[in-house]
Parts: structure tokens; sequence; C-alpha cells
């Protein structure tokens, strides 16, 4: 993917990195294009040519993260998460939204988002995902029609959400979910339990986030692994008899910052410049009891 970063960042003066081209290399590989219509991706504070020194990338971007953003230094601040999602129709430093908002353009730090176009694209979240899972010959549950800007080649995965792969290996149930949850770093697993196929899962589909509407989509699968499962969602799962592992929506979608964060680097040593890149420290907000 990074061999088709050319955009000549080295012709505007060396080492000089701009917030646009950051833009241009997120969105080789997550183009707008691929996020849904009711999504707010994209540049969301700062000016396209703003120089650059210094990313962080995080999941959501809350007080803590803006606050380490400051504390490192960064220009710019990378997120899977919208900091702004729904319309504004103030910006008001009494609420916990504006507060943040007002900090982060007072000390002029970008934020752009990167959130259902990197779900969707062909070597995004839930591709990477997959891979963490050790699914091959993974699949969208979901598949998305070609849409502009996105250049699928060769033996490159399609585009769509969530992932329905055939599991490199032989686990037991138990010993399947012991990996996962030492992979993802996951302390408890809401289980819905299905029809499980006697020798452990064999097919598996993962989804990152709040996947619960793809249940359907998932039924072939022996296993369907997501986050953010609702009570009508898993009477469904029942139903269907598909065995269904809830890690939460921080569990499925944490890693996306590190993936966000290789995404910058190997474009910026694709272009020769220099630039630091930062991962931030973050926590479920849903503490176990």
């Amino acid at each position: 993917m990074v061999d088709r970063i050319t955009n000549g960042i080295c012709k505007r003066g060396e080492n000089m990195v701009t917030l646009k081209d950051i833009m241009e290399w997120i969105e080789v590989v997550a183009p707008v294009s691929l996020a849904e219509s009711w999504d707010n991706v994209g540049l969301q504070i700062g000016d396209p040519q703003q120089r650059v020194n210094r990313v962080m990338t995080c999941l959501t971007v809350t007080e803590e993260v803006a606050d380490q953003a400051l504390t490192q230094g960064s220009d710019c601040i990378v997120a899977h998460h919208p900091l702004i999602f729904r319309p504004l129709t103030r910006i008001d430093a009494s609420q916990p939204l504006g507060r943040l908002i007002q900090k982060l353009c007072h000390r002029q730090i970008a934020v752009y988002s990167c959130h259902t176009n990197y779900d969707r694209a062909p070597y995004g979240l839930n591709h990477r995902l997959a891979q963490v899972l050790k699914l091959t010959d993974a699949r969208p549950l979901v598949p998305t029609e070609a849409v502009p800007g996105l250049v699928v080649e060769g033996q490159s995965p399609q585009p769509g959400l969530g992932r329905l792969g055939e599991l490199v290996g032989h686990f037991s149930w138990d010993e399947y979910l012991a990996y996962v949850k030492e992979a993802l770093d996951i302390g408890e697993v809401r289980i819905i339990r299905g029809q499980r196929q006697s020798g452990g899962p064999r097919r598996v589909a993962v989804c990152g986030g709040s996947g619960g509407s793809l249940i359907a989509a998932a039924q072939t699968a022996d296993l369907y692994i997501t986050g953010d499962v609702d009570y009508h969602d898993a009477l469904l799962a029942q139903d269907l008899g598909l065995e269904v592992w809830d890690l939460g929506h921080f569990g499925t979608e944490k890693l996306a910052a590190n993936w966000l964060a290789e995404v910058i680097s190997q474009a910026a040593t694709a272009a020769a410049v220099s630039l630091t890149v930062d991962i931030a420290s973050e926590g479920d907000p849903f503490a176990q009891g």
C-alpha cells in the first residue's frame, strides 16, 4: 500500500510534513468514500496546510488523550472515532465536548477521524483484527460495492463490514477463547452459547466495535466475535444457534490506534521524511466488577 504514496513531500522542503500529507496517506488505505452515509469522517479540526512534526493516534479523543497530546507536543491527533459526530450548534466550554474542542483549538492541535471508512477498508480494522485472531482467506461479512478513490490490486481483500474466514490451526473452544483473550488483552468475555461443533471452531466471523447488527450475516460461521451485542441481538443469535463472543467495543477496537500509527509511520518512511508518531494510552470506560 505504501508504494502508492507518492505525493512529493520532499519537493516542498526537506522533512516538511503537512496535515494534508497525513490525510492523503490515510486515505490511500481508507478513502472517505468508504464511510457510512451517517458517519462524520475526515478533518475535524485544523488547517490542511499546517505543518506537522508529531502525531498521536488513538481510538477516541478524550480529555485524557488531549492532555497526553499536549504533554508530548503533538500537532495532530488521528482518531478512529469522530470527535465531532453530530452537527454542532454551539461550542460551549462549560460542557465536556465544547471544553475539549476549545482546548484543542487553543493549542492548535488538529484532529482527523478515520472511522467506518477504516472499518470497511480492504486493509483496515477488520482485516487486521482477522489477522490477529488467526483467520485465513477472510472476506467481508457484508461486501461493499466499488467506490471512487479505492484501488483494489491483485489479491487484495475486498472492502466491506466484518470478516469471515477459516481459523488457522486446531483449537478447542476453551483453547481459542484463551488465545483470543490473550491476543487482545481481554479480561471478561460475554458468551452467547451456540451449537458448538465438536473439535472446536473452524469458521470464524469478526467485526470490531458494535457488530450486533451483523449476526444474521455471520450465521454460517461456527463463532462470531464482536462487541456491544444487545439483548435482542443475543436472542437472535440463540435462535440461529450461533456462538457469539462479545469482547466489548473497546476490546475489539483498541488496536486501531496501533494500526493507524503503522499506516502513518510507514508512509512517512516511504516519503523519506521525519515524523514522530505516538500512540495514546487509553482504557476501557467499563470497569470490571
